[in-house]
């Protein structure tokens, strides 16, 4: 019965130890190549596994002028190796009223050994149509900072233009962070900048690992559409928030006191046996 209530308890206390253990780490890389024909947009995408342990459930996801899908899932992406899909938009079905650059958004899916999700984004730029240069000149600039459960970003946008303009503002990020602020409409005078800040919520990404995060500004004139893609990484700190702190220490505490508590009353047993 001693040997079992030692086995148990100590159990019980590698239980409260926090984080998530990992030996290994997955490290994936996008390769998008689009070409534009007359009667679709053909996307390949080349996923390649750069880490030291297999990538399992690697599932793909494409957002483009209005339609989204999600492709084939592959039930693993070994260390080293590289899957490629294939897909293609009709042109019939994307909203694209004019010509232009429009943003393609890959977000990409996948799971480590204990099915742990991780996810990251990919934004291209994809002209279609003729190749006339949009006359309305804009600027920006992201500056993110690093998340501990929360963190900021600012977002600066500067019409360097003559005359006033109207874009709209989308934020893209991966599934484990979480980007509030304003996006939609917005409307900048000529020789304006305006700037914008948001909350990063970390939603699951680990300690230690870094994400893209993007800004994607919309806009049109004379009948051409064009986007700026800004985008900066995002480090994720440690999440282990003051109160859950205190919460496993007294835990563990606990746990401990509760050990040795146990240990004294059999020492005591034997003690009077003997």
């Amino acid at each position: 019965m001693t040997c079992r209530w030692r086995f148990v308890l100590l159990l019980a206390c590698m239980a409260l130890l926090p984080g998530h253990a990992h030996a290994t780490e997955i490290v994936m890389t996008l390769t998008t190549t689009v070409t534009v024909t007359r009667q679709s947009v053909d996307v390949r995408l080349v996923i390649t596994n750069n880490g030291d342990q297999n990538a399992l459930v690697v599932i793909p996801y494409l957002a483009f002028a209005g339609v989204e899908t999600g492709l084939e899932a592959e039930p693993y992406i070994e260390y080293g190796g590289e899957r490629t899909w294939f897909h293609s938009f009709p042109l019939s079905d994307l909203r694209v009223p004019e010509a232009g650059t429009y943003p393609l958004v890959v977000r990409l899916q996948y799971h480590d050994a204990y099915m742990y999700p991780y996810s990251m984004v990919s934004v291209s730029s994809v002209r279609i149509g003729n190749n006339l240069p949009v006359k309305v000149p804009v600027s920006g600039k992201m500056a993110a900072g690093r998340v501990s459960g929360e963190g900021t970003l600012d977002l600066r946008v500067r019409n360097t233009g003559i005359s006033p303009f109207e874009a709209r503002l989308t934020m893209v990020s991966p599934d484990g962070l979480v980007v509030t602020g304003d996006t939609g409409i917005l409307n900048i005078p000529a020789g304006v900048e305006k700037q914008i800040s948001y909350i990063i919520k970390n939603n699951g990404s680990l300690p230690g690992s870094n994400h893209n995060v993007y800004a994607l500004v919309e806009y049109s004139s004379d009948g051409q559409h064009d986007v700026l893609v800004l985008e900066d990484s995002v480090a994720v700190g440690s999440d282990v928030s003051g109160k859950k702190r205190s919460v496993i220490i007294a835990s563990t505490g606990f746990i401990v006191l509760l050990f040795f508590l146990v240990l004294f009353i059999e020492l005591r047993k034997g003690a009077g046996a003997a």
